[in-house]
């Protein structure tokens, strides 16, 4: 799969999705965990074998959004500035 073609099934997906998350429900959002066996990720990348990084956070930018969040598990990039990023904005984090 290229990264295009994940995007466009992505977009699909959301554009699709039986449910909207609502803006109003973003404050609710206390956790994160990025588990490889999470079906998200299967739905938008059918074969992904998670050797890669197309699903990788790589920046706390959109902490922001998430006021209340206080966890997150992430995949293994072996950034720890990232980490520390997320630690600094009162979120504790740690790799998966």
């Amino acid at each position: 799969f290229s990264l295009p073609k994940i995007l466009f099934t992505f977009l699909s997906y959301l554009r699709n999705v039986r449910f909207k998350i609502p803006v109003e429900a973003l404050p609710k959002v206390e956790e994160i965990c990025q588990y490889g066996s999470n079906e998200i990720y299967l739905q938008l990348c059918p074969f992904w074998d998670g050797e890669d990084d197309i699903f990788d956070i790589q920046s706390t930018d959109d902490t922001k959004l998430l006021p209340n969040l206080k966890a997150i598990t992430l995949f293994y990039t072996g950034n720890e500035q990232l980490l520390e990023n997320f630690r600094e904005k009162g979120v504790t984090a740690e790799w998966i």
